[in-house]
Formats: C-alpha cells, sequence, structure tokens
C-alpha cells in the first residue's frame, strides 16, 4: 500500500509538473513568436519607408547635373546597404531564435502524453483506493479474531 501510495504521489508530481512546464513553455514562446512576428512587420514597414524616401530622393534630385546625382546616389546606395545588411543580420538572429524557440517546443511533453499520465493515474489512485479497502477489512476481521480468542 505505502509502495502505490509512494509511486502514485510521484506520478502525481510528475504530471503536475510536467504540465506546469508544459504550460510555462507555451506561454514563453507564444509570447516570443508574438514579439518575432511584431519585429518583422515593424521592420517592413520601416523598409518601406525607406522605399517610399528613395522615390522621394529621385524627384529632388532631377535639378542637379548628373554628376552630382550620381555621387548623391552613390552615398545613399552605401548607406542603405549597410543598413540592409544589420537589418538583415538582425532578421537572421531572429530567425535563429525563432528556431531554438520552435526546438524548445517540440521537445515539450505533447497533450497526449500528460493526458495519459492523468489516466494511468487515476488508475492508481482506484487500484490504491481498494487496496485500502481490502487491507481495512481484513485489518477488521483480524481484530474481530483475535477479540474472539
Amino acid at each position: 500500500v505505502k509502495v502505490l501510495q509512494q509511486e502514485l504521489s510521484s506520478l502525481h508530481l510528475l504530471l503536475e509538473q510536467a504540465s506546469s512546464d508544459r504550460d510555462k513553455q507555451v506561454q514563453q514562446l507564444t509570447s516570443e513568436r508574438d514579439k518575432l512576428s511584431e519585429e518583422k512587420t515593424r521592420l517592413c514597414e520601416q523598409k518601406a519607408r525607406i522605399e517610399e524616401h528613395m522615390e522621394s530622393l529621385k524627384v529632388e534630385t532631377s535639378s542637379l547635373t548628373r554628376k552630382e546625382n550620381v555621387a548623391i546616389l552613390e552615398a545613399q546606395v552605401t548607406s542603405l546597404r549597410k543598413d540592409l545588411e544589420g537589418r538583415q543580420e538582425q532578421l537572421e538572429r531572429s530567425h535563429t531564435h525563432l528556431v531554438e524557440l520552435q526546438n524548445k517546443y517540440d521537445v515539450c511533453p505533447k497533450p497526449e502524453v500528460v493526458e495519459r499520465f492523468g489516466v494511468e493515474f487515476s488508475h492508481l489512485r482506484a487500484e490504491l483506493k481498494e487496496t485500502k479497502e481490502a487491507v481495512s477489512k481484513r485489518d477488521k476481521e483480524v481484530r474481530s479474531l483475535q477479540s474472539n480468542l
């Protein structure tokens, strides 16, 4: 009975911890995914603004000489390339982080596993109850026999 109680208690703790850990990881992964999605949206909006700005610069430079236009455009291209490289590095880091989070999520116990532990836990609890009742009945019978002797 004590062994079954210990097993039942141990399984119950494992079940609660696995469920709690999984819930925490799911919340954390969801939060990280949302942050990355917001960051992607922000970067896309920033890219659109840069492209708009580039178009406006093309119109503004129409009155300059061809040589001046080329120098200005070369400077803008250099600046934009550096900015783009920085954003690409940031996007790669975000993607790597997202992959790491997905891998952590994949390691989490699946709901079916948690449910299976719950079912096993219920069966063990019922078995323990039956065993306790049987032991209690035998104890009563023993006391009855002892009192008859």
